[in-house]
């Protein structure tokens, strides 16, 4: 983010013309650690590449999930959630228990 806000400013533009979104994978556990374990085997057999999991996702329990995308979500405007497994779970779960915290 600090680099964009670098780039409009040496631009001369209004960054706030720029709006900004995140693609955010999550997964919602009260087992983190489980979470993970579920991400990594995702991204391994989706993008090959199970290392990722760890750098791009929000993982845990609600409130960590809570604290993850207020951590991720700093200066987007828009955030995209992409639960990858037991999507109609997690979805009911960001609607109930989630969103209504952000």
């Amino acid at each position: 983010m600090r680099a964009l806000a670098r780039l409009h400013a040496d631009a001369r533009r209004d960054p706030t013309a720029f709006p900004i979104g995140k693609r955010v994978y999550l997964a919602i556990d009260r087992d983190r650690a489980r979470a993970m374990s579920r991400l990594t085997h995702w991204f391994g057999g989706f993008y090959g590449r199970p290392e990722l999991a760890p750098r791009v996702t929000v993982a845990g329990n609600v409130q960590e999930c809570i604290d993850g995308l207020g951590a991720v979500a700093a200066g987007a405007r828009l955030l995209i959630l992409d639960p990858v497994f037991d999507e109609m779970e997690h979805l009911e779960r960001l609607a109930a228990e989630v969103a209504p915290k952000l």
